[in-house]
């Protein structure tokens, strides 16, 4: 038997399958970059928890850290306390 030649246009397809994708994605960070430039950054983040007198104001390393400790409670069967 002599050597089979495989098809090219498979290649072609996967080539631009990831052109469009990397397209795609390059045009969704352009489209966030832009319209975070537009509105601007109001303040600093923050995470606000409760209500009236009972209001409690996180930075975001702390509402992050509250979330760790949370799961690792939740998956060692812990409940919070009430």
């Amino acid at each position: 038997m002599g050597p089979v030649s495989e098809p090219i246009r498979p290649a072609r397809r996967g080539r631009l399958a990831r052109s469009a994708v990397a397209f795609a994605v390059l045009i969704g960070l352009a489209s966030y970059v832009g319209l975070h430039q537009t509105t601007g950054s109001r303040g600093t983040p923050r995470c606000a928890v409760g209500g009236g007198d009972h209001r409690y104001e996180f930075t975001p390393e702390q509402a992050s850290n509250a979330a760790t400790v949370s799961a690792v409670g939740t998956t060692r069967g812990c409940r919070s306390g009430r």
